[in-house]
């Protein structure tokens, strides 16, 4: 039977999610650039729409390190033409030996088990 993996049992299991201290806290630099060079644009005038590459301290400044994340995720899925990440996937686990047994084998190995205690 394949096993379910989904996000949180991943992040669960590989002990990397961050603390809720760090993603409240302002976008890192590594994102600021990786922004940038995916394309992130923002609009700015108020009579006049036009859009411009913000620098990377704006980006630090006034986006959330959630918000980059999510940000970065869309922008990445667009240039991929795909889903942003898979949300659940199978694991196929091999057949374990010791299931496979015989069954008189197991209750011949407990019944010498037993009597052997006696």
């Amino acid at each position: 039977m394949p096993e379910i993996y989904t996000k949180a049992k991943a992040r669960k299991r590989s002990n990397k999610a961050k603390d809720a201290a760090d993603q409240d806290g302002p976008a890192t630099r590594h994102q600021a650039r990786l922004l940038r060079q995916l394309g992130y644009s923002i609009t700015v005038g108020k009579k006049v729409k036009r859009t411009r590459k913000p620098g990377l301290a704006w980006i630090q400044k006034n986006m959330s390190f959630e918000q980059a994340g999510q940000t970065l995720k869309m922008l990445i899925a667009e240039k991929r033409n795909k889903r942003a990440g898979k949300t659940s996937w199978e694991i196929k686990v091999p057949a374990r030996p010791f299931l496979e047994l015989d069954p008189q084998l197991v209750i011949n190995a407990l019944a010498a088990e037993f009597n052997r205690r006696r």
